[in-house]
């Protein structure tokens, strides 16, 4: 049945593409199930997609999808089309899920092509939409998570290439500073110092990016190939990471990271809109594009097209657009081979990195698993490291929940065997939690090192649920005693200030729980260190089941009274709260 509205799609330039759209059905259980489809613009409308699975919709019993709509877009780089989507939990409540419109139509596959020939390769409706009993005895369809991703190979020490973008300034500490003609003098100095991988060239000879700042139309800075030769003379500023990219004009900044960090995701009978053309080359396949685009930083994505005369096919490689567009594609006839689009992206592996298994019982751990729903949601492949052996804390439904939706877990694992186990599944980004435990050494003291010496092309984000040394600081203040989990007392508020500050600092990326928290820690910091903000994000707590009660008999806000505190007086700083109120 139809139910949602569909959704016009068209190119920055206002040209109808497509429409996009979701049904129902019932499964074998009886239960709903919403697909995604898009169908032409014109009559006579034919359909030319169809979702493989139906749409992932959190609540228990899971009605039909009422409505769609665009809400904006992802972010302001991209212009990718954010929607909004609106269903029916058991018959009694309403929700509105967000999701972009490349993860709607991700597992779409093609059904007609929009033409009247007979010829057309047209795969039939029902194979698609096949009930579970049904499908067990049919051929599978293979499909990837959302797409097909291929890289140039899985460069462990992250030594690839040297990547040159202008107009950017990396702000991290530098472990030397030496003098420079040009950007690819960089290249081979850093190349040739121990520990460097990342580089900033200032052609004034100043590293802070100075009173003259600003935002390229297209990004954080205009991209150029490896092989920069500027006549200009300057200082190059030589560091073991990146920090924050921070727009600065009169700089370039480079990396040997990029392919070892990133990846291409292959989209199938599908081109690339709006995108200027770099450079063509042949490639027997779209999978042999992915090399030649992320070797050039100035590639942003391509387009593959079958071609006998270009020994199998043209590889045409593309520069950042304002704005993309994925346009889907008619199936080809010829051979079962089709166009296909390909976008750089960071690498789909993920580690997430606690000190044990999650507990439902700690709100801390609930926020780290809806982190871990999310990510999944995205299409990331997620593993899950409890890095202490499962004691008490680490009896809990958390595991379990964590293996429902497809997230490998690892238990009890040093430091070495985490950079082996992060080299092994080729992965982009370790996600550290960051809390203190008694006498446990923290997260990010245990593995941070570790992974920023072996691993440099690893993007590493701290995630804290508090500014802890401030916590710290008002238990001694208040001589507050504690019961559980042993907090650190007496005058280490200024030690544990001086390890926390150090993690934040040396992280790619801060996850706070408020825009509170981090405006604390960067008040915190010491003189003459400075951590940009734009590395930082909030990530607030969530409670993701539903109310016990309807509501629609609570009153309204202005007939209410009093304060219901839901916290662990375990924690002392929960009676803080309490006091607060009070």
């Amino acid at each position: 049945h139809g139910g949602a509205n569909p959704l016009l799609v068209r190119t920055s330039g206002g040209v109808p593409l497509y429409y996009v759209a979701i049904f129902h059905t019932k499964d074998a259980d009886l239960q709903y199930a919403n697909y995604a489809y898009s169908f032409a613009p014109r009559p006579p409308f034919e359909v030319l997609s169809v979702a493989r699975s139906p749409l992932s919709l959190r609540g228990k019993r899971v009605r039909m999808v009422t409505g769609l709509t665009e809400v904006g877009v992802m972010d302001a780089e991209s212009g990718e089309a954010l929607l909004g989507i609106s269903y029916g939990v058991d018959d009694r409540a309403a929700r509105f899920a967000l999701l972009p419109l490349t993860v709607l139509l991700a597992d779409t596959q093609t059904v007609g092509d929009g033409r009247d020939d007979a010829t057309a390769a047209i795969v039939e409706a029902s194979e698609l939409l096949r009930l579970p009993r049904e499908a067990a005895a049919a051929r599978p369809v293979a499909r990837g998570d959302a797409a097909e991703y291929v890289s140039a190979a899985a460069i462990g020490s992250g030594r690839g290439a040297c990547s040159i973008s202008h107009g950017v300034r990396f702000d991290a500490a530098s472990i030397k500073v030496t003098p420079a003609a040009s950007p690819a003098d960089c290249c081979a100095l850093c190349r040739a110092t121990k520990y460097c991988h990342f580089f900033t060239f200032a052609a004034n000879g100043d590293d802070t990016g100075g009173a003259a700042t600003t935002r390229s139309p297209h990004g954080a800075g205009r991209a150029s190939t490896a092989v920069d030769a500027e006549p200009s003379g300057g200082l190059c500023w030589l560091k073991q990471w990146s920090g924050t990219a921070v727009p600065a004009v009169g700089h370039a900044s480079g990396t040997f990271s990029r392919e070892a960090a990133c990846g291409c995701e292959l989209i199938a009978a599908s081109r690339l809109e709006e995108s200027p053309l770099l450079a063509e080359a042949t490639a027997r396949s779209p999978a042999a594009c992915a090399p030649l685009c992320l070797r050039d930083v100035a590639c942003a994505g391509f387009d593959w097209a079958p071609s006998v005369a270009w020994g199998g096919g043209v590889c045409r490689l593309r520069r950042r657009p304002p704005v993309a567009h994925f346009v889907p594609l008619p199936a080809a006839v010829a051979g079962g081979r089709e166009e296909t689009a390909g976008v750089v992206r960071l690498k789909r592996r993920l580690l997430l990195v606690h000190n044990h298994p999650p507990h439902l019982g700690f709100g801390s751990d609930r926020r780290l698993l809806a982190l871990a729903q999310a990510l999944v949601d995205s299409r990331f492949r997620l593993l899950f490291v409890g890095a202490d052996a499962a004691g008490k804390a680490g009896r809990s439904q958390g595991r379990a929940q964590l293996l429902s939706i497809g997230v490998e877990l690892v238990s009890a694992i040093s430091e070495v065997e985490l950079t082996q186990l992060a080299t092994k599944h080729d992965v982009s980004v370790v996600i550290l939690t960051l809390w203190f435990w008694g006498a446990s050494a923290s997260m990010p003291a245990r593995y941070l090192r570790m992974l920023r010496t072996s691993l440099p092309h690893l993007k590493i984000v701290v995630m804290t649920d508090d500014v802890h040394h401030l916590r710290q600081r008002g238990l001694e203040a208040r001589a507050a005693s504690t019961r559980g989990v042993a907090l650190r007392t007496g005058a280490e508020a200024e030690e544990m200030k001086e390890e926390e500050l150090s993690h934040y600092y040396h992280a790619d990326h801060v996850l706070t729980i408020s825009d509170v928290d981090r405006g604390s820690i960067l008040q915190s910091l010491r003189p003459g260190r400075r951590i940009h903000p734009r590395r930082f994000s909030t990530l607030r707590h969530v409670f993701g089941e539903a109310p016990h009660f309807p509501l629609a008999s609570a009153p309204p806000f202005r007939d209410r009274r009093n304060a219901l505190f839901v916290g662990n007086m375990n924690n002392p700083t929960n009676v803080d709260g309490l006091t607060w109120f009070a």
